[in-house]
């Protein structure tokens, strides 16, 4: 008897362990199915999954639809996105990034704080990351990226804007990166002089020179002697005042004297509204100027000829783009594109710090090649702004297809389009849209001109 006992209550607990271990595969199993279902349907729905797993497990007809239906992807791993082409695809790859802190050892960063991010097979697949900055980086506005290749440290992108937390930015092959922030420590200027009625920039330099933010702000301590907008110092009287420069990101300051001559007769600015110049493009348009803005056939012109005044201010993106924006939106989600504002508007001051610091890094020369002077870029009109990413990655996306076919349906052209360079003095960016109202950009969008062409005026720098 006590035998068969035994047996009994080992065949029951056997029968127990079955059942238990079948549960947790039941359960393993539903949420594989969960999981799946979703990342089936944003695959349809948008151009990003979310995996939660180191190693991609997804269902194979999700690969399938993908490598059908999209050239790029984006997979989010706990709050991090690498965008790949679909080709490159499969079950099993490591979607995991192997990013930690670490201090750079080389005397122009001074041992700061950095994330460092090692490439791997994900990485080496991949055209686009965004990553998940570290509490004391994502607490800044904007990060400097730098690559690190064949142990060489160069620049790879400079004020990299921080949102929620996360920074993006293109990546290439067999590289590592490290995001950092380097504050100034000291700045440098000298005195100015000045006949009334002048202008001149303030130069300034930076210690160290690869510092993260070069935004400045100016105190002028009689300003009825002198004005300072955007880094230029105007001479309104004669006699001495003293300018204190202010670096925004670590607080120094830099006293320095501006000594304003006496002139016989002096020039004033004149302030007229001029309503017509009696110009005309190349193709017979007026030249319009008010309130120092130039206009064509009603549209506000910017570029490298024209130019915004430094006061010129919308508030951010005006009602007409965001309407017509959200409108495209909507109808690009329809077709399963997902669009979003990646930059909008940068007001003048914006564009003085972020063209300063591509000046300090690569000289004026090479950065008038691919930065906006200030007040010479389309952002500071409120009706220009950068879609879903701001470099070459975004070329060939099926979001960028999208645009380059549907955009002027709703008002906007792609400002620079591709071989037009010669004509707008930007390379190919299709991520840049101009609204413009849907008339005037179904005229341009079915000439195959840029601006420039269509309406006949230049975009090139006087000096």
């Amino acid at each position: 008897m006590r035998v068969k006992r035994r047996r009994l209550r080992v065949d029951r607990i056997v029968i127990v362990l079955v059942l238990f271990i079948g549960l947790i595969y039941l359960i393993k199993f539903g949420i594989y199915t969960i999981k799946n279902y979703r990342i089936y349907n944003s695959a349809k729905n948008s151009s990003t999954i979310y995996v939660s797993d180191d190693k991609l497990n997804i269902w194979n007809k999700t690969i399938d639809y993908l490598k059908e239906n999209k050239q790029k992807i984006s997979i989010n791993y706990k709050g991090d996105s690498v965008t790949i082409d679909t080709k490159d695809l499969k079950n099993g790859m490591n979607v995991k990034l192997d990013g930690y802190n670490k201090t750079i050892d080389e005397p122009l960063f001074n041992e700061v704080d950095s994330y460092y991010i090692k490439s791997n097979d994900i990485l080496n697949l991949s055209s686009r990351l965004e990553i998940s900055l570290p509490s004391y980086l994502s607490k800044y506005d904007i990060v400097d990226v730098y690559k690190v290749k064949k142990n060489k440290i160069t620049l790879h992108r400079a004020s990299v804007d921080v949102v929620d937390g996360t920074a993006s930015f293109n990546v290439e092959k067999d590289t590592d990166y490290f995001i950092t922030y380097i504050d100034v420590k000291s700045i440098k200027s000298s005195s100015i002089t000045l006949d009334q009625g002048k202008e001149e920039k303030i130069k300034v330099q930076y210690n160290p020179s690869n510092a993260t933010n070069l935004g400045l702000t100016y105190k002028v301590e009689n300003e009825k002697i002198a004005k300072v907008t955007g880094g230029r110092v105007k001479a309104l009287s004669p006699g001495e005042t003293t300018v204190t420069i202010k670096s925004k990101s670590s607080g120094v300051t830099k006293d320095i004297k501006i000594t304003i001559n006496k002139v016989e007769e002096v020039v004033k600015e004149d302030t007229k509204k001029v309503e017509n110049t009696g110009r005309k493009t190349s193709k017979g348009y007026d030249i319009v100027e008010k309130d120092g803005i130039t206009y064509i056939d009603n549209l506000m012109i910017v570029n490298k000829t024209y130019s915004l005044p430094s006061t010129y201010n919308p508030g951010g993106l005006t009602d007409e783009f965001n309407n017509a924006f959200e409108e495209m939106r909507a109808a690009a989600a329809l077709d399963g594109i997902e669009l979003f504002v990646a930059s909008g508007f940068r007001d003048y001051e914006y564009q003085v710090d972020l063209y300063n610091k591509y000046v300090n890094i690569d000289g004026p020369e090479l950065a008038d090649t691919y930065s906006a002077r200030p007040g010479h870029s389309e952002h500071q009109t409120g009706l220009t702004a950068d879609i879903n990413s701001a470099d070459e990655s975004f070329e060939g996306t099926a979001e960028a297809i999208w645009l380059d076919k549907n955009c002027y349906k709703y008002g906007f052209i792609v400002r620079y389009p591709k071989g037009k360079d010669q004509y707008t003095g930007y390379e190919y960016e299709p991520w840049h849209l101009r609204y413009v109202g849907k008339e005037k950009a179904k005229k341009l969008y079915e000439s195959g001109l840029s601006m420039e062409e269509y309406y006949g005026f230049t975009s090139e720098y006087i000096d």
